[in-house]
């Protein structure tokens, strides 16, 4: 076993993150996100965005730029372009547009003044698969009653095929937020690097001595092994937002940007309100999460 749930890590995290009184993002940064709308064209923006929000940057590059003044990173910069389509041209995000997306037209959504993000053509190939597969419109794809449902639903398509179902859990987080469907079942964060991160430096998860052999020396997990370590992982949020009180999507709001901001590569321990319970603020030392680079899953 690469990762080991640790219940007392669990109910010590789970204290302080119902003290922190989080709330709820609705996903109405009118930077990011389109306007409220017809319920169809924000479906498609949301399904598309999803299915190519995965990993922006390596080790080789970097996808961030100033627009207005702001700092805009990874997802956020994507999300930006994204909006800024949906905003100047109304055939944006259909499935005819979708399916016959050009790499030049691709340019707009993928790359910011020359900057594009890595795998350009991947998220093309993973656009175009989504406008080709979907059959009639996207409110009858997407708008169901469960979150099992919304997964079966989404299994053909090559963007969410992830096993631990990121993208998926990612985008029915967007629909319940944005008011557009309320899922019924069971709720997951979405398992990205930046939540493995946080979940090891805390130490909800312990990993094995192999798996800190590997990390320390950043060695590549196969995919098997990725999707072990990042199902415990999901595992271990699902159980700290139970202990807490605080539903999985809230408790996402407040971990993705935590990862990016504090809990990051160097930790900003002193602006860090789990210090007092991180594993990896009392040993000193500050795990990397498990290196897996080269996929769409997160």
């Amino acid at each position: 076993m690469l990762l080991s749930l640790r219940e007392e890590a669990v109910k010590e995290v789970s204290h302080v993150i119902s003290d922190l009184g989080l709330s709820r993002d609705r996903y109405e940064d009118p930077l990011i996100f389109p306007p409220r709308d017809d319920v169809e064209r924000q479906l498609g923006f949301f399904l598309s965005m999803v299915a190519i929000d995965h990993r922006t940057r390596t080790e080789f590059t970097d996808f961030s730029a100033s627009v207005g003044g702001r700092k805009l990173e990874g997802a956020d910069l994507l999300y930006y372009l994204g909006s800024s389509i949906y905003r100047r041209d109304e055939r944006s995000f259909t499935p005819e547009w979708l399916a016959n997306l050009t790499p030049e037209e691709a340019e707009n959504l993928l790359c910011f003044e020359g900057n594009c993000v890595w795998d350009f053509y991947t998220r093309i190939f993973l656009l175009r698969d989504l406008g080709k597969k979907v059959r009639g419109s996207f409110s009858d794809l997407l708008l169901v009653g469960s979150v099992e449902e919304l997964i079966a639903n989404l299994s053909s398509f090559r963007a969410y095929e992830d096993p631990v179902r990121k993208k998926a859990f990612l985008l029915a987080k967007f629909l319940d937020g944005r008011g557009l469907v309320r899922l019924e079942g069971e709720r997951h964060v979405p398992v990205d690097n930046h939540l493995t991160r946080v979940a090891i430096r805390l130490g909800v998860v312990l990993p094995s001595e192999g798996l800190l052999g590997r990390m320390r020396e950043g060695i590549e997990l196969t995919r098997e092994e990725d999707v072990e370590v990042r199902m415990t992982v999901r595992e271990a949020w699902k159980e700290v937002s139970n202990e807490s009180g605080v539903d999985p999507y809230t408790l996402d709001d407040f971990l993705w940007p935590f990862g990016r901001t504090v809990c990051k590569g160097e930790p900003d321990c002193v602006n860090c309100p789990l210090s007092s319970v991180c594993r990896a603020h009392s040993t000193g030392e500050y795990w990397e999460e498990p290196k897996h680079t080269l996929t769409w899953y997160y």
